[in-house]
């Protein structure tokens, strides 16, 4: 399968095989177990079994790295430009998906779940701004004149401005521990 980006080809060797089938198979496999097991581990930590929680998290960060080899194998793992432009492509898909199941659970009769895709569509659509907004921060790097929301990854803080803060305020950290968000 010819992967296209942008004017940049990335070639599957296994296109039109079985081995590609399997190969999207187990990656779409793996990847359904990693957030799986996300989610057990969130349940078992508010259930208190802070045990079973490291388990289903050790072994959801396996089955991401697993999801990876497939991933990269199938030359679907670029660089950071790359993976930008999948991602905002995959995001513009996703709300047609979304917005397909909503109209459909409306015409079931069910407004309680087409409102909840609805929701998740209005979310996919910020994913696909603020990565067309990175995607443009890389390949334009004269756009720090763009207002962004910073937070503080130790302690939640958040700045707006032009740049994140030397230092954090609140805890003190420096400024690498600042990830600049384009979206609030």
């Amino acid at each position: 399968m010819r992967q296209y980006y942008y004017g940049v080809i990335l070639l599957n060797r296994y296109e039109n095989t079985q081995t590609d089938n399997n190969l999207k198979r187990i990656f779409e496999d793996e990847s359904a177990a990693h957030t799986r097991y996300m989610l057990y581990s969130r349940a078992a930590e508010e259930e208190g079994l802070s045990d079973a929680a490291d388990f289903f998290g050790r072994t959801a960060e396996e089955k991401l790295g697993q999801a990876g080899i497939w991933l990269g194998e199938m030359n679907m793992l670029g660089n950071t430009q790359q993976n930008l432009r999948y991602a905002i492509d995959t995001e513009a898909a996703n709300q047609e998906t979304l917005r397909r199941a909503a109209s459909d659970a409306a015409n079931e009769g069910f407004d309680d779940i087409s409102e909840k895709f609805l929701l998740n569509m209005n979310v996919s659509k910020g994913h696909e701004s603020n990565g067309r907004k990175y995607l443009d921060s890389i390949e334009n790097p004269r756009n720090e004149t763009v207002e962004a929301v910073y937070r503080c990854n130790n302690c939640g803080y958040e700045h707006r401005g032009f740049r994140a803060p030397d230092y954090c305020p609140l805890c003190g950290y420096t400024r690498r521990y600042f990830r600049r968000s384009f979206w609030r």
